[in-house]
């Protein structure tokens, strides 16, 4: 099995995103929780698929790991 195909079939929503927070990849799980289909959201605002009150976290929390590269967790709900 090659890793792309271990990253489409993972039991959770995988995403990658750009500096602005936008889709550059997203696994199918994750097109599945939020309802679509996966090439859909590429290039789409992450912040979009957010409940409204998580967007302004999710965007301080995007800010600093792109400012410090430092890997960290911020937890967020996700709407379709």
């Amino acid at each position: 099995m090659k890793y792309s195909d271990l990253y489409e079939a993972a039991p959770l929503g995988y995403l990658t995103l750009d500096e602005k927070g936008n889709l550059l990849e997203a696994n199918l799980t994750l097109a599945q929780t939020l309802e679509t289909e996966n090439y859909r959201l590429i290039g789409r605002a992450l912040a979009d698929c957010l409940a409204v009150a998580d967007r302004e976290a999710f965007h301080g929390h995007l800010q600093e790991v792109f400012k410090t590269g430092e890997r960290q967790n911020c937890d967020v709900r996700l709407q379709g």
